[in-house]
């Protein structure tokens, strides 16, 4: 089966692949490595700071509840792709809670990468709190029941619904309600560790300050909270050393912020077919407008005549 993946992936962890592009490597990888439970593996592997979801790490840090954190994840999610939707369905004061991904119906349901998300959502559930032995009062999946569901069993710990409607997770309500463990201190660790990461994944470092904030701003941006004061506190220092220490370098945060903001602007138009107004919202614009305002000052030209001449 041809996955397609440019082999770049590899080493660029901050290209973008597609939904369906990621859905055949997953089952490819389960069928050669004979691993029939790949997805469920694959996330207990993820290490507890979650590399692999961005801002959603961070947002658990700066929210109080747990279910502000899920309701700010999903609005989230609706900028950070088109592939499925995420929703927080919490109707009725006494019913329990649901988290669903929806998929398009004329998609086939992807086995692997729907259980790797459940599973990650579920850590994610249980780490936020601080509160390892919470477990769903049911999950449902859209594919076909496998031949073997302990692993199915062992991370998810209720029952278990396959060919359903939906893939889901169901939650106790007052889970909603408890408060998230972390605040900053967690934080300043998890950006430390992504900062030193991609450091040491760069071909080049001039080891200025900037281009510290550089590498660290992506990681924070989507979350509603990548400012200076916010990037400062998760470097252990005052916002106003950190504009210091960039304008001994002839500099400022909102100059950094905005070329970083660019970048990742011009290769998603580059390289993806991601709608402008999800653009806008990654990037963290109050709108689409905002955007192309500032997309207009950068290139005289708007989101969508600079994407038809690089086509």
């Amino acid at each position: 089966m041809r996955c397609d993946v440019p082999v770049g992936a590899l080493t660029d962890f901050e290209m973008l692949i597609s939904w369906p592009c990621v859905c055949r490597l997953m089952e490819t990888a389960a069928t050669e490595l004979q691993m029939p439970s790949f997805g469920l593996e694959m996330a207990l592997t993820v290490p507890r700071y979650f590399p692999n979801v961005g801002p959603l790490v961070f947002m658990a840090e700066v929210v109080d509840t747990v279910g502000e954190w899920a309701r700010t994840g999903v609005l989230y999610w609706r900028f950070h792709t088109n592939a499925y939707l995420a929703q927080l369905l919490e109707d009725g004061e006494d019913s329990d809670v649901i988290f669903r991904f929806r998929h398009s119906p004329f998609s086939p349901p992807a086995r692997h990468q729907i259980e790797l998300g459940l599973a990650n959502l579920l850590r994610m559930a249980q780490i936020v709190p601080g509160f390892t032995d919470i477990y769903p009062t049911e999950v449902h999946f859209r594919h076909a029941r496998p031949s073997d569901t302990r692993v199915h069993e062992e991370i998810f710990n209720c029952p278990l619904q396959f060919d359903a409607e939906y893939d889901e997770i169901v939650l106790p309500r007052e889970y909603l309600s408890y408060p998230t463990k972390g605040r900053l201190t967690p934080l300043k660790s998890l950006l430390n560790f992504y900062v030193r990461y991609r450091i040491r994944k760069m071909p080049l470092y001039d080891q200025s300050f900037r281009a510290t904030v550089e590498v660290a701003i992506p990681a924070l941006i989507g979350s509603g909270s990548c400012n200076a004061d916010f990037v400062a506190k998760t470097f252990g220092i005052s916002g106003k050393k950190l504009q210091r220490l960039l304008a001994q370098e002839g500099t400022s945060f909102s100059e950094v912020f905005d070329g970083v903001r660019r970048t990742m602007a011009c290769r998603f138009l580059d390289e993806t077919e991601i709608p402008i107004r999800n653009i806008a919202g990654l990037l963290d614009y109050s709108g689409t407008p905002a955007f192309i305002m500032a997309f207009r000052r950068w290139t005289d030209s708007t989101p969508s005549e600079y994407r038809a001449q690089h086509i």
